[in-house]
């Protein structure tokens, strides 16, 4: 009968050793098949205003820090090894196969069963705001697996946690790591960062040094690039209007809805900057970019006096708050706001089909065109014309029809559905430290509500796709409730040969002679 017992035990590790393993692996490959699809369909990739601005940054220059240094540096290893952008996509491609596997894996590890860990990453691959997003030349792209990586950890965290095991310094310095990516990859990435750190601190009690460690060291490569690396390498700051855009855009929404809140003084200072004409018509409260756009709005003279309109800034905070809040809000309302119009933009126009454009041959205001040899070899070349052009009109189906907005591009139905699949859990298993896997959602929420210049897509990228990957949480168990028999560690598996442990007690007497 043990012997029996003991095959039966061994055979079940072997099963789920081998599930733990092919699982992954079957994301992955389907995941990769898919992504490979779609990149093949939108070869080399698709070009948006930035993309070209990248291109053109380490080309013919300047090279400005005004996007990813990090990303330009791999646009400019992809130009040099190949003549085009077709490898950093193919590249992206894979990362994007693999995150979706670890992140199977990691929601496996909250208790949840296979097939349900699974069905969201296999799924979501087939969906253009997805599939699409990763043969994108943008460098929210990375910032947005960066993100997704870090999802994926945090959960391991959680688990161990659950299992009374550290925080151990390889996850810690992982951790590190996919910090570090975030703010590389996006200027204001630190942002999400603070917001996660904050979190983190306030969770994890006990590994607090470790969250410090990391978070330290995320800041401290962020500034040392910043200050040291980009400069010795000739490239240069970005400006001011990239940290003050924001601000600008509050003070012309304010500016239009109430004038007199404002002194003669800063009124003086604005005109400095741009005619009140210019300030007062940039009343849109979904984009700041219309204040940028006006060719009477002078990016240089904002730099010189932004001290000046900071200080405005602050001051209407005292003076009109309601208004300064609710246009703040209103720009950030892709982050909160779920039921999506045409105000409220899905993807953004730069998915047209025709990507060889004016700005690909001429370039933008003062800067030059891009290299002549580029042009040709930047236009789309898919494997097959007509099933591009489907691509391209289910991305603009999905732009223009608020229902699809809402199931395949907008992040605020996704992140409460998943608040509460989370809540749900913790609450069920009496497992608190749960909630703690809500927190990449949140701090990518919170930045777009922070700072957020327009109604663009990309922004909410993160918060979107872990808002759909993380809806099998709602299943999780903690260890006060028994794993499902299918499902169940195999390191848990009673051992049929070895005999229970017998709990100490009061020592026996001696038995008397």
């Amino acid at each position: 009968m043990k012997r029996d017992l003991s095959a039966h035990a061994a055979v079940y590790r072997v099963i789920e050793e081998a599930k733990r393993h092919a699982v992954p692996l079957l994301v992955y490959g389907w995941a990769q098949l898919v992504l490979l699809g779609w990149w093949a369909i939108n070869f080399p990739a698709q070009l948006t205003a930035d993309s070209t601005t990248y291109i053109r940054h380490v080309t013919v220059g300047p090279w400005i820090a005004d996007h990813s240094v990090l990303y330009d540096f791999f646009i400019l290893c992809s130009l040099k090894l190949t003549d085009n952008v077709w490898l950093i996509v193919f590249l992206q491609t894979i990362v994007y196969a693999v995150v979706l596997a670890v992140i199977a894996a990691a929601v496996h590890r909250m208790g949840v069963r296979w097939r349900w860990a699974a069905l969201p990453c296999m799924l979501i691959v087939l969906v253009p705001s997805f599939g699409s997003f990763t043969s994108m030349l943008w460098k929210d792209v990375p910032f947005t697996a960066a993100n997704l990586f870090f999802a994926a950890t945090l959960l391991k965290v959680i688990a161990d946690r659950r299992a009374r095991l550290p925080m151990t310094v390889r996850t810690t310095v992982i951790m590190a790591v996919e910090l570090t990516a975030i703010t590389l990859f996006r200027n204001n990435g630190f942002v999400v960062v603070a917001f996660i750190a904050i979190g983190l601190l306030i969770a994890l009690k006990s590994s607090r040094r470790k969250v410090i460690a990391a978070v330290v060291a995320t800041f401290v490569i962020f500034e040392f690039a910043s200050i040291v690396v980009y400069p010795a390498a000739g490239i240069k700051s970005a400006g001011s209007s990239e940290s003050y855009g924001v601000f600008y855009g509050d003070i012309a929404l304010v500016y239009s809805e109430r004038p007199s809140a404002f002194t003669a003084g800063e009124l003086s200072t604005m005109k400095k900057v741009a005619p009140l004409k210019t300030w007062r018509s940039s009343n849109d409260c979904l984009s700041s970019d219309h204040l940028f756009a006006s060719k009477h709005f002078s990016t240089d003279r904002a730099a010189a006096h932004r001290h000046q309109l900071a200080e405005i800034w602050f001051s209407l905070l005292k003076r009109a708050p309601e208004q300064l809040i609710r246009g703040h809000l209103c720009r950030a309302a892709i982050a909160w706001r779920v039921p999506p119009t045409w105000r409220f933009s899905g993807l953004p126009r730069v998915t047209n089909h025709n990507l060889y454009t004016k700005a690909l041959i001429l370039g933008y205001t003062n800067y030059p065109p891009l290299p002549s040899y580029l042009i040709p070899r930047l236009r789309p070349h898919p494997i097959n014309k007509q099933l591009y052009l489907k691509a391209a009109d289910s991305r603009r189906a999905i732009a223009r029809d608020p229902l699809l907005q809402l199931l395949f591009s907008r992040a605020p139905g996704w992140t409460y559905l998943t608040y509460l699949a989370i809540l749900i859990a913790a609450f069920r298993n009496r497992w608190k430290m749960l909630i703690l896997a809500g927190l990449p959602l949140l701090a990518n929420q919170l930045t777009v509500i922070a700072a957020n210049p327009a109604q663009l897509y990309r922004y909410t990228a993160a918060q979107l796709f872990l808002g759909m990957l993380f809806i099998p949480l709602v299943s999780a168990w903690s260890p006060q409730r028994p794993a499902p028999p299918d499902e169940a560690d195999p390191a848990d598996a009673p051992d049929p040969d070895r005999r229970p442990a017998v709990p100490a007690g009061p020592a026996s007497p001696e038995p008397t002679q």
